[in-house]
């Protein structure tokens, strides 16, 4: 009689052969084996990474918050000293302030050492984002996190010096540029307007909540030393590396369906422009620039309690 699967059970990898005449007779026919044999098959046949984000939504979600964290982790990472820095170049206000910052006063150094990483942030993120098109969004975050992990370190080993850690800072501000990336990641995955400005928003939300969380540690560490939070710094980025491996999947060329994520359809979906509005990219960037030069020009002198005092003390 001739099988339903191949009469062979090792080969086609059932667990037995099935005839015709068992199916008629259904007493016969061992449906928990068959369905042990469908289910077997199934767990082997995997979906490539890329199309889980479609058919798998925890796949997806724990996709996107790898992404989240890495953004956070960066943000708390640049902000991490930005309370020390008043006292860091105060020469004897701590066993850890800088012997000297020649050639600034108290001022501009305590507004050049924060440029040093931001301006590295800045240059970075302008790049950043064309080199994840050519070799992947999960890559990019990958080497940010790993070389930030290192930075961290080298720092703390750099302290020293106010020139020194400068520089330090300034090389591995290059690697704190995760936000073009991970904002591009959301576009790549999501479809439908109404996602992306979501998803966007709590992207930005995790970059300022690392802003604050970073001035936050550096607080309460106040007692381990001026330096000691950059450890912190350390695991924390370590483990952004860890969440990124695991748990990001590289969207590749696949593009999520808002009809197959969401119970409500989006009619207005965003279409990709070929080319780039070059006269309205740098309006805003000019924007962007004029705002952040306002909202600085008196960092140095609202940044701690210290700066007043100093500042008082100059004209004394």
């Amino acid at each position: 009689s001739k099988g339903l699967v191949d009469d062979n059970p090792s080969k086609a990898g059932g667990p037995e052969v099935f005839l015709e005449e068992d199916v008629e007779n259904p007493s016969s026919f061992n449906a928990r084996a068959m369905y042990s044999w469908l289910q077997s098959g199934y767990e082997k046949a995997r979906l490539p990474p890329k199309y889980r984000l479609i058919t798998e939504k925890n796949v997806l979600e724990k996709s996107v918050q790898s992404v989240r964290f890495a953004i956070m982790a960066s943000a708390i990472n640049t902000k991490m000293l930005n309370p020390n820095y008043p006292i860091m170049v105060t020469p004897g206000a701590s066993k850890d302030s800088f012997p000297n910052t020649d050639p600034f006063n108290f001022n501009s150094a305590t507004y050049f050492l924060p440029m040093c990483s931001l301006l590295g942030v800045a240059i970075a993120s302008v790049f950043l984002g064309q080199f994840s098109d050519r070799v992947g969004r999960k890559k990019v975050l990958m080497i940010l996190s790993i070389v930030s992990t290192a930075g961290s370190v080298v720092k703390f080993f750099c302290k020293n010096t106010f020139w020194g850690f400068c520089i330090s800072q300034l090389a591995f501000g290059f690697f704190l540029g995760n936000l073009p990336v991970g904002m591009a990641y959301i576009g790549d995955i999501y479809k439908s307007k109404k996602e992306k400005e979501k998803e966007l928003g709590l992207l930005v939300s995790f970059f300022v909540m690392g802003n604050s969380g970073g001035g936050i540690i550096a607080i309460l560490m106040n007692g381990s030393g001026l330096f000691a939070p950059l450890w912190v710094g350390a695991v924390i980025m370590g483990a952004s590396a860890m969440c990124t491996s695991f748990y990001m999947i590289e969207a590749g060329d696949v593009q999520l369906d808002a009809l197959m994520v969401k119970s409500e359809v989006d009619e207005e979906e965003i279409v990709r422009p070929d080319t780039i509005d070059s006269r309205a990219l740098w309006n805003i960037v000019a924007g962007a620039v004029a705002d952040n030069f306002g909202s600085t020009a008196l960092f140095p002198l609202c940044l701690s309690p210290l700066a007043i005092e100093q500042y008082l003390f100059d004209f004394e």
